[in-house]
């Protein structure tokens, strides 16, 4: 059930936006200044994009959910989380699509969402929502603990949902041939889901915080969800996994990254050369990177190193995720990771300068690396990171070490 008076609904987005265009009478739609702008019906066709999206990430947030957290029984919960995460998200794009969410009036958004920092965007997200969503399932009690999480969460969404948004171009009908982004869909959903996961690990990683501080009793806690309209279920299944919960490093707060600005910046030179590690030594350092393609080398999982990267990215950032799996051999256009991470692939390049540039930019610095196979060859993807001066690659989609051989060229890109 959706609380239609703070949760918009998809038709109340589109009559909204259709007011605030207003009649169209030419075949060229000019805004308030005389601009051209996209039409009506390509700004509904948007929203179409943004809710397949919506709902693609519905299933797949459920699916990295169960794997993540079988040993909980989540799956006794999974659809009152999934409807509160959803209804939250909706928030979000109804804010968002309406220019509410970047403080300029719908115009803003259909100039696109980067009229804004997403940084900046993130945050105001998470003002917004924090509250509604702790009172949904009567977890007031732990908002200190949950709000830290929530600008990555908005960033994780409104990617999201400039990506869907900008799927459709054009218009239909001038030209046989469409000019919409076939991957765009696919690529929000992923970005939707991980927003929905962070979600929900926020608020389990809140519970626990909120039970080892001694704020209060699992018992307690239970009892103020259990007066909320979603929070019963999910108060009772907390009680019967309260020591398995609080047990979960992943559900424990992380220790802030060294940032390269940052006062605890190494003084001391850190290696210059590529770190190439058994896999078992990368486990140790990074995280079980395994986790993130699970089912390699099985079909879907060889052509979608796109996504590997991104999940290896959240993974890294401390947002542990799993990669969805892609049904074309073709694999996903690295475009896709630049209106991720709202930057641009660099010039071609060598390990050695990508391995020099990761280490002048601190502890904790991310990126992803492109490389080229040769002129008219697929490419592929992998990660690298800088921990405690050790500069990584690795390859979320094997599960390894990256390899740096047989590549014509590299080129990075910063993701952090």
């Amino acid at each position: 059930m959706f609380f239609w008076h703070i949760v918009p609904s998809w038709h109340q987005i589109e009559d909204r936006i259709r007011q605030e265009m207003g009649y169209q009478g030419g075949t060229q739609y000019r805004n308030h200044w005389g601009e051209p702008a996209p039409s009506l019906s390509l700004s509904i066709r948007r929203v179409e994009s943004v809710r397949s999206a919506f709902y693609q990430a519905e299933w797949q947030a459920a699916d990295l959910l169960r794997r993540r957290f079988a040993d909980l029984e989540i799956s006794i919960i999974i659809d009152d989380l999934i409807d509160v995460v959803t209804q939250m998200a909706m928030i979000v794009a109804g804010s968002t699509l309406t220019g509410a969410a970047i403080g300029a009036g719908v115009g803003a958004f259909f100039g696109g969402v980067g009229a804004a920092p997403m940084g900046a965007a993130g945050a105001a997200v998470g003002l917004q929502v924090s509250s509604w969503i702790l009172t949904i399932l009567g977890l007031q009690s732990v908002a200190e603990f949950f709000v830290e999480g929530l600008p990555r969460v908005g960033e994780y969404y409104l990617t999201g949902i400039q990506t869907a948004w900008e799927g459709p171009r054009g218009e239909e009908g001038l030209t046989p041939f469409s000019q919409d982004d076939p991957y765009a869909v696919n690529s929000a959903a992923h970005n939707i889901a991980l927003g929905h996961v962070e979600v929900v690990v926020l608020l389990l990683g809140a519970i626990v915080e909120y039970l080892t501080r001694g704020r209060g009793s699992a018992g307690k806690l239970a009892q103020e969800m259990g007066a909320s309209p979603k929070g019963a279920n999910v108060g009772q299944w907390m009680l019967k996994h309260e020591e398995a919960l609080k047990s979960r490093p992943d559900l424990q707060k992380a220790e802030p990254l060294k940032g390269g600005m940052g006062p605890q910046r190494q003084l001391e030179l850190p290696q210059t050369r590529p770190v190439q590690k058994t896999a078992s030594e990368v486990e140790d350092k990074a995280g079980s990177i395994k986790k993130v393609n699970p089912g390699y080398p099985e079909p879907g999982r060889t052509h979608n190193c796109v996504n590997c990267s991104i999940a290896t990215d959240a993974t890294l950032s401390g947002a542990p995720a799993s990669a969805l799996p892609i049904k074309s051999t073709k694999g996903v256009p690295i475009s896709v990771l630049e209106r991720q991470f709202g930057g641009k692939f660099g010039l071609a390049t060598t390990p050695e300068k990508i391995t020099q540039q990761m280490v002048e930019a601190g502890d904790g610095a991310r990126g992803i690396v492109f490389g080229s196979y040769g002129p008219g060859q697929p490419g592929h993807v992998f990660n690298v990171v800088n921990q405690s001066g050790a500069v990584r690659y690795l390859d979320g989609q094997t599960g390894k070490s990256a390899n740096l051989l047989n590549f014509d060229k590299l080129q990075l890109l910063r993701t952090n």
